[in-house]
C-alpha cells in the first residue's frame, strides 16, 4: 500500500514541507510565529534592521516546524528563505553557511526581476512584452522600432548602476550583470557559461578551474575572506528588486555540541572549530549596521545552552551577548534567547484541538486506512495518562496518525 509521505513524515516525528498543510497543523501560532511576523518580518526587519534569535527546546517540542511555518510565511511577505541543517554544514565556516543560503535562493527570479526594472527605467511595460522574445528583439521591432544602439546602450547605463553600489562586491556585481546581459539579449551567454555563473555566486567550490571564471572575468572564487561581502551582495540586490529581506533558519545546532563524525565516533566539532562557529554567530550579532533585512533564527536542543564546557555558555563572548539574566513567568520574546517550551506550551484543550485537525488530516489523505477510529479528546487524554520523556506534543501528532500510545522516537517535530 502507498504511503502518504505528508502522514510518513508526521508519523516519523517531522513536519510536512507543504506550507498549507503546516499552516493547517499548528497550534498557537498566535504565540510565537504571529508575533516574530508582526514585531519582526513586517516591521523591523523590513524596515531595515537585522536580529539573530536562538530558538532552544527539547527534541519534539516543535522547533522544526516552527522554522518551516515562518519561511513559509516570510516567502509570502516577500522575503528569500534559507531552511539549513546544520548537521549538513560545517558552522565554523562561513563561506559554508554562504553556500547553504545561497543555495536556497533562485537568482533567475533575482536577474528577472532586475531586468523588469531596468526595463521600465526605459518606459516600457515588462508586462507587455512575449514570454518567448528578449527585450532587444522586442523594442527593436514595429511599433517600438527603437534603434538597437542606442537602445543597448541606454540599457547597459541603467545595468551599470550596480558597479557603483558600494554595497554590492565587484565579483558579484560582474557576474550578475552578465546574467542580466543575456536576459535582456544584449551580450548572449552560452548555456555552459550561465550555468558557470550561476554555480559560482552559489559558492559552488567544485567549478573545475579558475580558468572557466577568468574568461567570465571573475577572478576569485567565494571562500571565508570574502563570503559575508557576497552576502551583502545578496541583500542589497534583494532590496533593489523590491524583495523585504532574508531569512535564515538554521536548525539542529546542537550538532555543534553533540555530534559525532560516523568514520570514528569522535566529536564532529573541536574546541577551535566550536570557538570559530560561535565566533561567527557573535559576529552576526555586531553587525547590525552593516547587515541589513536579514534575521537568522538558529533553533537547537538545550545541550547547547546547558554544556558548560563545550556550548554556548563556555564563549563568553557570544554567551554575554544572548543570555537570559531574568527569567519570570511571562516569557520576553523579544529576547534573544527564547526557550519554546516556556513561550508555547499547549494547554488539554489546545492539544485536543490539534488531534482533532491532524485526525481529519489523516482522514482526507488516506481515505482507505485500516487504522482504527478515535475522538480527538480520548486520544489526548490516553497520551497523558503513560507518562514519557517525550514531549506530549510528539506524542498526540504520533498518536493521531497511528492510533498508538506507546510508539516513540522520530526526528524533531
Amino acid at each position: 500500500m502507498n504511503v502518504n509521505p505528508i502522514l510518513n513524515a508526521l508519523r516519523e516525528g517531522n513536519p510536512p514541507e507543504d506550507g498549507g498543510i503546516l499552516e493547517r497543523i499548528s497550534a498557537c501560532r498566535e504565540t510565537l510565529h504571529d508575533f516574530l511576523g508582526e514585531h519582526y518580518l513586517d516591521k523591523y526587519i523590513r524596515d531595515g534592521g537585522s536580529k539573530v534569535k536562538f530558538l532552544i527546546g527539547p527534541e519534539g517540542c516543535g522547533k522544526t516546524h516552527q522554522l518551516l511555518l515562518l519561511a513559509h510565511s516570510a516567502k509570502q511577505k516577500g522575503y528569500l528563505t534559507a531552511y539549513i541543517d546544520a548537521r549538513e554544514t560545517k558552522l565554523q565556516y562561513i563561506d559554508a553557511l554562504y553556500k547553504c543560503i545561497a543555495s536556497s535562493i533562485d537568482f533567475d527570479v533575482l536577474v528577472t526581476r532586475y531586468c523588469e526594472g531596468v526595463i521600465r527605467g526605459l518606459g516600457y511595460p515588462p508586462d507587455s512584452m512575449p514570454e518567448d522574445i528578449k527585450f532587444m528583439e522586442w523594442v527593436t521591432q514595429p511599433p517600438q522600432g527603437r534603434d538597437l544602439g542606442t537602445i543597448k546602450k541606454d540599457a547597459q547605463k541603467e545595468l551599470e548602476k550596480l558597479f557603483h553600489n558600494r554595497r554590492i562586491d565587484g565579483s558579484f556585481a560582474t557576474a550578475f550583470l552578465q546574467l542580466c546581459n543575456n536576459q535582456l539579449g544584449i551580450v548572449s551567454l552560452s548555456e555552459e557559461n550561465r550555468e558557470v555563473l550561476l554555480r559560482w555566486m552559489k559558492g559552488d567550490s567544485a567549478l573545475d578551474s579558475l580558468r572557466q571564471l577568468e574568461r567570465l572575468q571573475i577572478f576569485t572564487r567565494i571562500d571565508r575572506y570574502n563570503a559575508r561581502n557576497m552576502l551583502l551582495s545578496i541583500l542589497e540586490i534583494a532590496r533593489l528588486v523590491g524583495l523585504r529581506g532574508l531569512l535564515v533558519c538554521l536548525d539542529c545546532v546542537e550538532d555543534i555540541v553533540v555530534g559525532k563524525k560516523p568514520e570514528t565516533g569522535r566529536p564532529k566539532y573541536a574546541r577551535a572549530a566550536r570557538d570559530d562557529a560561535y565566533e561567527g554567530f557573535r559576529e552576526l550579532i555586531d553587525d547590525v549596521d552593516s547587515l541589513e533585512r536579514i534575521m537568522f533564527i538558529i533553533a537547537a536542543r538545550p545541550e547547547l545552552i546547558e554544556d558548560d564546557r563545550n556550548g554556548i555558555r563556555s564563549y563568553d563572548a557570544l554567551w554575554l551577548r544572548i543570555q537570559d539574566e531574568i527569567v519570570c513567568e511571562q516569557p520576553n520574546k523579544f529576547a534573544d534567547l527564547l526557550h519554546l517550551d516556556r513561550v508555547v506550551s499547549l494547554s488539554q484543550a489546545e492539544l485536543a484541538d490539534l488531534a482533532t485537525r491532524l485526525l481529519d488530516l489523516r482522514l482526507e489523505l488516506s481515505p482507505d486506512s485500516d487504522m482504527p477510529p478515535i475522538e480527538a479528546s480520548t486520544l489526548v487524554v490516553e497520551v497523558l495518562s503513560h507518562p514519557s520523556l517525550v514531549s506530549p506534543l510528539r506524542r498526540v501528532v504520533r498518536a493521531a496518525m497511528t492510533s498508538s500510545y506507546d510508539k516513540e522516537g522520530g526526528n524533531d517535530e
